[in-house]
């Protein structure tokens, strides 16, 4: 039989396979809302805010870029007159437009007259509105104004009257002295009407109301003014407004060959021809 070599007997090894890591799951991770608490809304909030400040600004933009063509086209000299006096108009009654940027327009003599006139005559209350005082010391004692702009600089004060805003007396008393009927009769509306009241003031304005004369209309409309209220005293201001245009000698001049039809400003060269006659004799 045949003798078979003895196989060596293999033997585990002695050391044992290391032990597994034990590995315990990651704790919940926290929402931003519970890691910041009120903080993380507080942010949401401001970033809310900022995209209604943006978009606010853009919208602001988008609605008055009419405006802004119209300021562009007033002040480029290389447009037609026709086109700077529309654009005055606009101006002048655009509702993203303040007085500030009126009245700084109206002031500028490099534009055309009728485009100042316009302007100024879109001033609001808003204009006396910081310093009442200041402004009525200006309109009564700066030098070198024509008669037609320093009448329009009055009407924000006799607007603002009737809103409560008080004038001071002395410089209304320097205006009703003025040698410009039209300039004296405004201002001695204001006086007027100036609270708590000036009686004086009413009984010269009822005076001139009943005499007769080129500027005895003007007195009637501003006299009716004084006598009424609210709604009324400013639609008397607004007819008051529309009567300069036509009646006062250097208002009509500027207004000669236009005119407002609809709340439209329109050229009328039938009135411009007419006009032509008397204004090339001057």
């Amino acid at each position: 039989m045949p003798d078979f070599p003895k196989l060596p007997i293999i033997t585990p090894p002695s050391k044992s396979f290391p032990e597994l890591p034990i590995i315990t799951p990651d704790p919940p991770r926290l929402t931003m809302a519970e890691k910041y608490g009120g903080l993380y809304y507080l942010g949401i909030a401001g970033l809310i805010f900022s995209l209604i400040l943006v978009g606010n600004f853009a919208y602001g933009l988008w609605a008055s870029r009419d405006l802004w063509y119209s300021i562009v086209v007033l002040n480029n000299d290389g447009r037609s007159e026709t086109d700077r006096i529309k654009a005055a108009w606009t101006i002048a009654r655009h509702p993203w437009a303040n007085d500030r940027q009126r009245s700084d327009l109206a002031f500028r003599k490099t534009l055309p007259p009728l485009a100042r006139y316009l302007i100024a005559e879109g001033l609001t209350s808003d204009a006396i509105r910081t310093d009442p005082k200041g402004y009525a010391v200006m309109v009564a004692r700066s030098e070198g104004w024509p008669d037609w702009l320093r009448l329009q600089m009055i009407r924000p004060m006799a607007y603002g009257v009737g809103e409560g805003y008080r004038i001071a007396f002395e410089p209304l008393d320097t205006l009703r002295t003025h040698a410009d009927p039209a300039i004296s009769l405004w201002a001695t509306y204001t006086r007027a009407v100036n609270p708590p009241g000036d009686r004086p003031a009413g009984e010269a304005l009822a005076q001139a109301a009943a005499d007769s004369g080129p500027f005895q209309p003007l007195a009637v409309l501003l006299d009716t003014a004084a006598r009424s209220s609210g709604d009324q005293r400013k639609a008397r201001l607004d007819e008051a407004t529309a009567w300069v245009r036509s009646h006062h000698p250097e208002s009509a001049r500027l207004w000669s060959g236009w005119v407002e039809r609809d709340g439209q400003l329109q050229e009328s060269p039938l009135s411009r021809s007419s006009a032509q006659g008397p204004l090339s004799a001057e």
